[in-house]
């Protein structure tokens, strides 16, 4: 991981400090679509970090999306939509 991604994690959380608690919204094998998600829900105003699951040795695993606990149900109605749009 680069350390910018690092980072750009790391800030997100600092500035969610009173949120511990984050939640899967999201879960796929494409880099591309998690990070594309993670977007949406960053422009509707929805804290969203994609964690990487994916082993580097083997190439298996996933990118999971992640918010706050309190934004999951608007969370999900994000990603049902955008979803949608995207077919």
């Amino acid at each position: 991981k680069s350390s910018t991604d690092l980072q750009s994690v790391k800030l997100q959380i600092k500035r969610n400090q009173n949120m511990v608690n984050w939640i899967k919204v999201f879960e796929t094998k494409d880099a591309i679509e998690a990070e594309l998600t993670k977007n949406e829900l960053l422009n509707n105003d929805v804290s969203a970090v994609v964690l990487n699951k994916k082993d580097s040795s083997y190439l298996f695993g996933y990118y999971q999306v992640l918010v706050p606990d309190v934004d999951e149900n608007n969370a999900k109605v994000i990603i049902e939509n955008f979803n949608k749009n995207a077919q």
